[in-house]
This record gives structure tokens, sequence and C-alpha cells, in this order.
């Protein structure tokens, strides 16, 4: 796995990993990070990538749930957040949990945005599956 430390006023770190979602570090660090896991993604991710990679904490023996919202600019709402509070809150997710954003932009934003608010705040993953949104990531934290 390669890495780009990123020193800015918050420092983290950037990985980068090809077949993510068949790396051993990738479910060992979210194992380490917190008890739940969340995947959040839109309806056009779900079922090229969603399913998959749920089903790759559930081998794993990790607690995952699986969110989606419709796919687009036009769900950034703060109907789809709330829906998406009250399905973490149903599923009794608290600071325990890790918020995994599976998508683009459109994804990261309305996920990265959840877990700011979300009890305080929690953790959360980004992993871009457009190119956009991956440029977009590191711009952003720069």
């Amino acid at each position: 796995m390669k890495t780009l430390e990123i020193n800015s006023k918050t420092p983290y770190t950037l990985y980068f990993q090809k077949n993510l979602f068949q790396q051993h570090c990738f479910f060992e660090y979210c194992r380490t990070q917190q008890k739940k896991i969340v995947i959040i993604t839109d309806d056009h991710v779900l079922p090229l990538y969603g399913t998959t990679l749920q089903q790759a904490f559930k081998m794993r023996n990790l607690d995952v749930l699986l969110l989606h919202f419709p796919a687009g600019e036009r769900s950034k709402t703060r109907e789809n957040k709330q829906r998406l509070e009250d399905q973490l809150l149903e599923n009794h997710c608290g600071r325990d949990t890790v918020l995994i954003a599976l998508g683009g932009g459109v994804v990261n934003d309305l996920t990265g945005f959840l877990a700011a608010t979300y009890c305080r705040g929690i953790p959360w993953i980004a992993v871009p599956t457009t190119l956009l949104a991956m440029i977009v990531l590191y711009r952003d934290w720069e």
C-alpha cells in the first residue's frame, strides 16, 4: 500500500491501493478504528461495489451496515441527511461507528457532512470511485 503524508493544518495520510477490497490491511484498519462500520453509497455504486464490500466485511466477522440513497447532485439535501441519520439511530450507531463513503463526489460530500455532525463527529473513510472525487478530496484537505 502506498501512502502520502499531507502536512496541512490538520495532518493526515492518504492511502493508495489497487484492489482495495482484497487487501487484509484495509479491513484490519477498520476493525481497529471502531466497532460498527457503516458503508454509505448511492444507487449507482451500490450494485457495482456496495454489496461486494459489505460481504467482504461480513466474511471477516465485522459488524457492517450498508445504506444508500438516490444518485445525483439533487440528493445532497437535509432530508437525505436526516434519513441517513435516522437509519444510524435505528441501528444503534454511536460514537463507536465509522462511516465509509463509497462513491463519487456526492457520496463523499454527504457522508463527510454526516460524519462531522453525527454525535458531534465520528470517523469516516473516503473510498472515492471516480477520478473527480479523488481530486476534490485531495484538494479540499490542502
